[in-house]
């Protein structure tokens, strides 16, 4: 959702929606990018129980969002992944395709890292582990056929 005018929108849905008993979660991703201002637009749905609101920021919440939204929001802080974590990440993601994790040694970098072997109809790629996100992490190149 990039503007007030989806949230209008969600927010239309998400009341129908409650008229059938079921609740709506809205997930803002890069919250911090609505100015305080606009902000507002989701108090008078979080306190109606319209909308469940999950709003994710790389920014500092005591700084990006305005005091009342986030006096009505619980913060919950995310650690960077350890690499054993963002490996068993993507050994997981691997195996879930049908290939499997092998050691191969050093990288051109010097840093020791896994490869990715997949087959039986995907080339050998390798993955090195990002800088702690997942989502990097995962997007594993597949070979052609």
């Amino acid at each position: 959702m990039s503007g007030v005018n989806e949230i209008k929108e969600a927010v239309k849905v998400a009341k129908n929606e409650l008229g059938f008993k079921r609740r709506t979660i809205l997930f803002m991703d890069e919250i911090h990018r609505f100015n305080k201002l606009q902000q507002d637009i989701f108090l008078p749905h979080i306190e109606s129980g319209t909308i469940t609101l999950i709003g994710a920021t790389t920014e500092n919440p005591s700084f990006s969002l305005n005091s009342a939204l986030l006096s009505r929001c619980r913060v919950i802080v995310l650690e960077k992944l350890d690499t054993e974590s963002l490996v068993t990440i993507l050994t997981r993601a691997v195996c879930g395709v049908g290939g499997r994790v092998v050691h191969q040694g050093l990288t051109p970098s010097g840093q020791d890292a896994p490869r990715v072997e997949m087959f039986p109809r995907r080339k050998r790629s390798g993955y090195k582990c990002s800088s702690g996100e997942r989502g990097q992490g995962t997007n594993v190149p597949q070979g052609k056929e």
